[in-house]
């Protein structure tokens, strides 16, 4: 028998349930390979269990739902999009401890999630992207940047992910299919994501907006 991947906590002991806490955002780090997911995570899930005073088996939907709901440092009402994300925080890790045999229910299936209502996306018209571009010197690092810069515009793509690309991540426009940047832009939660690297600005404008299918 494999020995367990977290040792197993007694009831109360705060330490063990830290270390399932520690594994779980390492998972998460590895899963989404971003270290601002982490940081996202980790800032609800530590506070909450802090505040709360309880480890997470005496964690109860009421206790979730006071979370979710609650106002925050900002003094302001949570948005529904906001609830939701509180939720699945929540959530994920308590599936992480019933996936590593540590508890056998998640608390926040008892509650309802908010139905929210995406935003519209929000873009730069074709004419406010040429005077930003020709704001952009024409020296080594003018053209650098001017090349992050249409990056940003024709994909959608967060700034971290762009920091992130590397010159194996674009194909030629020649080639027929999407490029591997565009691809993986697409598959986004906005439509603005579905840009593709084709260099033309109304297009992505209508993308960035919304309105613009492939």
């Amino acid at each position: 028998m494999n020995p367990p991947l977290l040792p197993a906590p007694s009831a109360g002991d705060a330490s063990a349930w830290d270390q399932a806490l520690y594994a779980f955002l390492v998972e998460k780090g590895s899963r989404s390979g971003s270290r601002r997911t982490v940081e996202g995570y980790s800032r609800m899930l530590w506070p909450f269990f802090a505040e709360l005073g309880k480890t997470p088996e005496r964690v109860t939907p009421a206790d979730v739902l006071a979370y979710a709901h609650g106002i925050g440092k900002s003094g302001r009402t949570p948005s529904a999009t906001t609830v939701g994300a509180r939720i699945a925080c929540l959530s994920s890790f308590y599936r992480f401890l019933i996936r590593m045999g540590l508890l056998r229910a998640d608390p926040c299936d008892a509650l309802e999630r908010p139905r929210t209502v995406p935003a519209p996306a929000r873009g730069y018209a074709a004419e406010e992207v040429r005077h930003l571009l020709a704001a952009v010197p024409d020296t080594v690092a003018g053209r650098r940047d001017r090349a992050i810069l249409l990056t940003l515009v024709l994909t959608g793509r967060r700034r971290t992910e762009v920091i992130g690309l590397r010159a194996g991540d674009s194909r030629s426009r020649a080639t027929p299919s999407p490029t591997p940047i565009a691809a993986r832009a697409a598959s986004g939660p906005t439509r603005a994501r579905r840009a593709r690297l084709r260099g033309d600005l109304p297009h992505a404008r209508r993308c960035r907006q919304g309105a613009g299918h492939d």
